[in-house]
């Protein structure tokens, strides 16, 4: 099994040329030597880990392939990427089913008397609905600018009983750690309080809080969990919610391997990560009563924005990524994929792009229309293909000067998105280079190759190594070790 995660890099191959593709791509090894970005912008297997549940004791890595409900995630999460084929990376046509827009928000629900309290808004509705409105886009993402104004309807009923539960034992453990959390949301502004259980009641009702956990993040740092599907058994907060009523893009590595193929080896991409991504989104103070947090101290704090845990939280935020990515399409940006806040830029020098373009307009006649499948929001074409785009914009020239530099950039990206209010975390921004890493691959572009990055290869070698040294395992270690390698089975 180590042979596996040997150096290796895989061409990118078209479907028919799948049967005769090698092992390990040799002649690309060769040319591993450009732009190789820092190690901070690969995503730690840690990081991106996903669940359906979102306490500790669960799966640390599952299977990489898109599940029916991606918006059900582990809270403080990204998600891995799926495994989408073999040694060759193949673009395969998928069923297309009938689609669902995004619920519309229902504004027919009470405000709770918290609705005078400030709310921690970050992206400026206004500023969205302008550029949608001046693109023709508003009726795509309609429902998307009541979430942004008033707060996001996700689910959550009225509640009729107050259930107050204690928190689970790792985070009683550590209460200097759930003290410091707290006091770092109260201070930006996302939660309200303290209360007693009375004051609380008084204020909005009944109320429910989820329990709070921490997992280990590394040797010596830990991450805050909030349990929304805690009890298994009973009315938990997730018991509630549907993550498939929030479906949304998502730009997976066979929709880079299409993405590269399409391109010229001389294009370029850039990553960038929302920061805060879930965290930004202020949730319709009708919401609150589910999103109670019980601290140490035996007070609570009123939660207003989205959670991580939450079932549909990855969608929530997808509609708003959705709706940002085609405006940055819209404006000549492009292609680019998504996945939850981690963003790929591809761009092309600008003697590429009449040509580029003309390739954009005939992929733009096949498309069909969008549909979703579950969680997951798609352009179907007339072949049944998947896409993430309906390539109605063409790229446009941004920055370039000269026919060999490229037309994008990311002062270009800035432009267009501060307006929006959108915070990019700027010391995870890697430059246009030829060599990203996205999804926990690094895709070399000119060389057209895809690889594990040498971190990420390196630190599954120490994972099975260690897995050697013990005769047997927990549940739990054999599903961190299986994700691990089902990861690198991409390249393989």
């Amino acid at each position: 099994v180590e042979n596996v995660l040997r150096p290796a890099i895989l061409p990118l191959l078209l479907p028919e040329q799948r049967r005769r593709a090698p092992t390990f791509g040799a002649s690309c090894a060769s040319q591993r030597t450009r732009d190789t970005p820092s190690e901070h912008a690969q995503p730690s297997l840690a990081s991106t880990g996903r669940s359906n549940t979102s306490f500790a004791g669960q799966v640390v890595a599952s299977s990489l392939r898109i599940p029916s409900s991606p918006s059900a995630s582990t809270i403080n999460s990204k998600v891995v990427q799926p495994s989408v084929g073999p040694t060759a990376l193949t673009v395969a046509p998928t069923v297309v089913l009938a689609g669902t827009a995004p619920p519309h928000a229902n504004d027919s629900l009470p405000a709770h008397p918290t609705s005078s309290w400030d709310r921690p808004f970050v992206l400026l509705a206004d500023a969205f609905e302008a550029e949608l409105r001046h693109f023709g886009l508003l009726h795509r993402h309609s429902s998307l600018l009541s979430g942004l104004r008033s707060g996001f309807h996700i689910g959550i009923p009225a509640l009729t009983n107050t259930l107050i539960q204690n928190n689970h034992n790792s985070a009683r453990s550590h209460p200097e750690i759930i003290s410091t959390t707290i006091q770092r949301e109260l201070t930006a502004g996302r939660y309200r309080g303290p209360f007693s259980s009375e004051q609380l009641q008084s204020i909005i009702g009944p109320f429910q809080n989820s329990p709070l956990g921490l997992v280990p993040k590394g040797l010596e740092q830990w991450r805050l969990i909030q349990d929304f599907s805690w009890p298994r058994a009973g009315n938990s907060i997730n018991s509630h919610l549907s993550s498939d009523s929030w479906p949304t893009t998502w730009g997976a590595s066979r929709d880079v391997v299409r993405t590269l193929l399409a391109l010229p080896v001389t294009a370029q991409a850039a990553v960038r990560d929302v920061a805060d991504a879930f965290r930004i989104l202020v949730l319709h103070s009708s919401q609150w009563p589910g999103t109670v947090v019980r601290g140490e101290d035996g007070l609570f704090y009123v939660d207003m924005c989205l959670g991580f845990g939450l079932a549909p939280a990855t969608g929530v935020w997808g509609a708003v990524a959705d709706a940002l990515a085609d405006i940055c399409r819209a404006h000549g940006l492009g292609p680019i994929l998504k996945w939850v806040d981690d963003f790929i830029f591809f761009t092309v020098p600008l003697s590429a792009l009449d040509t580029v373009n003309a390739s954009r307009a005939r992929l733009a006649t096949t498309i069909t229309g969008p549909q979703s499948r579950g969680g997951v929001s798609f352009f179907a074409d007339a072949d049944n293909m998947e896409h993430v785009e309906d390539y109605q914009f063409p790229l446009r020239n941004h920055v370039a000067a000269a026919s060999d530099e490229l037309v994008s950039s990311l002062a270009a990206i800035t432009a267009i998105t501060a307006p929006l209010g959108v915070p990019w975390k700027r010391e995870k921004d890697v430059d246009f280079c030829s060599a990203p890493i996205y999804i926990g691959f690094q895709w070399y572009i000119f060389d057209q190759c895809v690889a594990l990055p040498d971190s990420k290869r390196l630190k599954y070698l120490d994972a099975i190594s260690d897995w050697q040294q013990h005769p047997s395992h927990s549940l739990h270690d054999a599903q961190a070790l299986f994700g691990k390698l089902q990861h690198a089975s991409f390249v393989v």
